[in-house]
């Protein structure tokens, strides 16, 4: 039972707040991306390895503080 059909049951009042209800998420989401169609850009793929997340997550930190370091001189 996902979360969202969690709250609609409770709300159908198939679910009772005075019960004890237990959600088990067993899926990690690689399966409902569609959900965020057109919330986010697309990023480039990079591969299952630890060190190829921090390079990307290196790159993209140092992308935001050089963004916000130029704003910061077109605001003074």
């Amino acid at each position: 039972m996902t979360v969202g059909s969690a709250g609609k049951l409770y709300r159908q009042d198939r679910i009772l707040p005075e019960e004890t209800t237990v959600l088990c998420i067993t899926g990690n989401g690689l399966k409902t991306t569609d959900v965020l169609a057109g919330v986010y850009e697309i990023e480039r793929p990079i591969a299952p390895k630890l060190a190829e997340f921090e390079k990307y997550l290196n790159e993209t930190l140092d992308t935001v503080e050089v963004a916000d370091e130029r704003a910061d001189a077109i605001s003074a």
